[in-house]
């Protein structure tokens, strides 16, 4: 069950609205104080870069992308397992607020929270590297 941003009803879908200028997932009774936005929200990939030499990289010294539908995907996961946004943040110890905008495509995780959902859900969701290695 998902919840409403504005009344925090309790809902099996929310629905994509505009109110008040900001892009809001609210319960059928809340949409209509705004303009329902009909389009999914479209995630751009994220480019992940080495931080610096003293620091261990997670991944590898080559960038790498964010799936561009990680959004999507830790939704799907995270209703698989019947869970809310506010359990799924409680349990890897994210604020809420920060769980919505991951789900929403607002917000893209940094390299420890990416970390987190991956193993959570068993999921991969940074692009595997399909360029070839010219460095041996």
């Amino acid at each position: 069950m998902e919840e409403c941003e504005i009344c925090s009803k309790e809902c099996r879908e929310l629905i994509n609205c505009e109110i008040e200028g900001s892009s809001m997932y609210v319960c059928p009774n809340c949409a209509n104080r705004g303009k329902v936005i009909e389009k999914e929200p479209e995630s751009k990939p994220y480019v992940f870069e080495k931080q610096s030499e003293d620091k261990e990289d997670i991944f590898s010294e080559n960038e790498r992308e964010l799936k561009g539908n990680f959004n999507l995907l830790i939704q799907k996961k995270r209703q698989q397992q019947g869970l809310t946004i506010k359990d799924l943040a409680n349990k890897l110890n994210i604020k809420e607020s920060i769980m919505k905008k991951i789900e929403h495509g607002e917000f893209t995780p940094d390299d420890s929270t990416i970390s987190k959902l991956e193993r959570f859900f068993k999921i991969k969701l940074i692009e595997p590297d399909t360029e070839p290695d010219n460095t041996g």
